[in-house]
């Protein structure tokens, strides 16, 4: 097993199962559990190149300089030139909880909050009832989960108003695939504390799927 302690939170295990390279990732910068597949595995791609630049050291400080101006490198190479005409469906996915609406705490004003709004909105495109909590399948789409939702919002790690159950899309292109890739460019920027990775570039987003 190989490891780099990056700083003193970041620490990345490399090893070997079953003929494929394996990452463990210890620190709070890297908890992509709540992340679409596609963010770990652009992670995966960029630390693989990284260990092609350096296999052996001598000086551990030397070392970690040089992977992580491997890493820049490489995280400028993969986020310019992501093609999601290679992208699995299943690595687009958000998996997430929703509970009936009248569980969920309301504003200050008496309002629902956004997830109490899209918990309502939710049972109209499933056309059933939430009566407990459930788990979802998401996709993020370019158009608002439901005409009802006034100013929807597209800010933060999971665009709530926008995340449509997989199983009810009409079409891939009503996936917004360019929130993928800002989602993916802002994991990695955040995960390394990057803050001049180049212009993303679209590539395949015409032939994807």
């Amino acid at each position: 097993m190989l490891w780099f302690l990056l700083n003193i939170r970041i620490i990345l295990f490399f090893d070997e199962k079953n003929g494929q390279v394996e990452i463990i990732a210890n620190g709070n910068n890297f908890k992509g559990s709540d992340k679409a597949n596609i963010a770990r595995k652009a992670l995966k791609d960029i630390m693989i190149r990284v260990l092609h630049d350096i296999p052996s050291w001598d000086s551990e400080n030397e070392a970690r300089i040089i992977v992580q101006e491997s890493i820049q490198k490489h995280t400028q190479d993969v986020i310019s030139n992501l093609d999601f005409s290679k992208v699995e469906l299943k690595d687009l996915i958000l998996i997430q909880s929703v509970k009936p609406s009248k569980r969920y705490k309301k504003n200050q004003d008496g309002s629902l909050s956004t997830f109490g709004r899209r918990s309502n909105a939710l049972e109209k495109v499933l056309n059933e009832k939430i009566t407990s909590s459930r788990k979802f399948r998401f996709v993020v789409t370019k158009k608002a989960l439901s005409p009802d939702i006034k100013n929807p919002s597209k800010s933060g790690v999971k665009p709530i108003d926008f995340m449509y159950p997989v199983d009810h899309i009409e079409s891939v292109d009503d996936i917004d695939l360019l929130w993928y890739q800002q989602m993916i460019e802002n994991y990695i920027k955040g995960a390394f504390g990057l803050s001049n990775i180049q212009k993303t570039e679209q590539t395949g987003l015409d032939d994807w799927m």
